[in-house]
């Protein structure tokens, strides 16, 4: 990388390392021999996150130009883009790896298909910036954290809260 390195993930099976940086590229490395195999490019002028699918056969990025990108970890193909935030800070695959969860500055999360890039769910109820979110690892409910001081559990199925978590101070 040509610049600060913002993100890394490490593959399901190991041996692979994902890494994402500042200069707009993501790289997928060996940990078995320390090359880099491919370098992943379109991606903005920066990388805010970075993650594998569960399968590890793909990666998912975030970048500065409002997207969240999929791609093939063993050819390094640009796969899909999921476009439909301000700016896409960070990016999960769901348990299964069918669906991405996307936290934005807009003060939205998103549940999108990772298939089609389709938006199946917006998250709405934060008054601030959401840094980041998550899923339970049954893939039943969603966890966001924002600049409001709150973090807010979602249910996955209807999009509605289910519980705000009070108690950070701003």
């Amino acid at each position: 990388h040509g610049d600060v390195v913002s993100s890394a993930a490490v593959s399901p099976d190991g041996e692979l390392a994902l890494t994402g940086s500042n200069d707009g590229t993501a790289k997928v490395w060996s940990l078995v021999t320390g090359a880099c195999l491919h370098t992943l490019e379109g991606l903005g002028q920066a990388v805010y996150s970075v993650e594998f699918s569960p399968s590890g056969l793909h990666a998912l990025t975030a970048d500065s130009e409002c997207a969240a990108k999929i791609w093939s970890t063993h050819t390094g193909e640009w796969l899909r883009t999921i476009r439909g935030h301000t700016r896409a800070l960070t990016a999960k695959f769901s348990p299964n790896g069918l669906q991405v969860l996307t936290a934005s500055s807009d003060r939205l999360a998103k549940l999108w298909s990772a298939d089609t890039g389709e938006c199946l769910c917006v998250f709405r109820g934060h008054a601030g910036n959401v840094n980041s979110a998550s899923f339970s690892p049954d893939g039943v409910r969603v966890l966001t954290a924002s600049d409001d001081g709150l973090a807010k559990l979602w249910a996955v199925t209807t999009g509605r809260e289910v519980r705000t978590l009070r108690g950070h101070t701003r």
